[in-house]
């Protein structure tokens, strides 16, 4: 289990560069608390699965309620629609070859989701709208994410693609080259 904030600190202050502006601008931190679990369902010597949800909310101006008319119910609902929500399954065999699919919703940015299709127009809904609510629309898409990676706990690549989770197309993959361990790698002890 993981918990994190991210990203905590006073607000951003810079200038305009532009010949005769000299206007100061301030930006909050995109603050993040992040919480995560990984938990192997299944692990032997040869197969291991692990479940890996996880929870992403922005905390800058949290609650946001500018008449001041919302019950806390009602504010406590807002936020919570604004969590990224993500669950990811990993089959790693061997220790060697890992396969990763996950799902993704961040309903507030419209990315992920469930992909409703209704009067020509798109709608991204969380998997609690699709079981509760009717007549939202046709199925378009799921927002799912994939990747594998090969290697060993010293030295790993990863490969992952997050592009259905987008409105439009695009080859969004991700590579990463990962070494722990650099002098146990080689043979060598510090």
């Amino acid at each position: 289990m993981g918990l994190a904030i991210t990203n905590i600190g006073p607000r951003i202050t810079y200038y305009s560069n532009l010949p005769g502006e000299v206007e100061k601008y301030r930006a909050a931190l995109p603050t993040m608390a992040r919480a995560g679990l990984s938990w192997s369902a299944i692990e032997s010597r040869s197969v291991r699965l692990r479940v890996l949800p996880e929870l992403d909310k922005l905390l800058v101006d949290m609650p946001r309620d500018t008449t001041g008319t919302k019950l806390f119910g009602q504010k406590l609902g807002d936020e919570w629609t604004e969590v990224r929500k993500a669950v990811a399954f990993e089959a790693t065999a061997f220790n060697l070859v890992s396969l990763r699919l996950g799902y993704f919703e961040d309903l507030t940015n419209q990315r992920g989701g469930i992909v409703l299709e209704k009067d020509g127009s798109t709608y991204h809904y969380g998997l609690g709208d699709v079981l509760t609510r009717k007549n939202l629309g046709t199925f378009e898409r799921i927002g799912l994410c994939w990747g594998f990676g090969l290697g060993t706990d010293k030295l790993r690549f990863d490969f992952s693609c997050d592009a259905a989770i987008y409105d439009f197309p695009t080859k969004n993959w991700k590579l990463q080259l990962t070494c722990n361990d650099l002098g146990g790698l080689f043979g060598r002890r510090s």
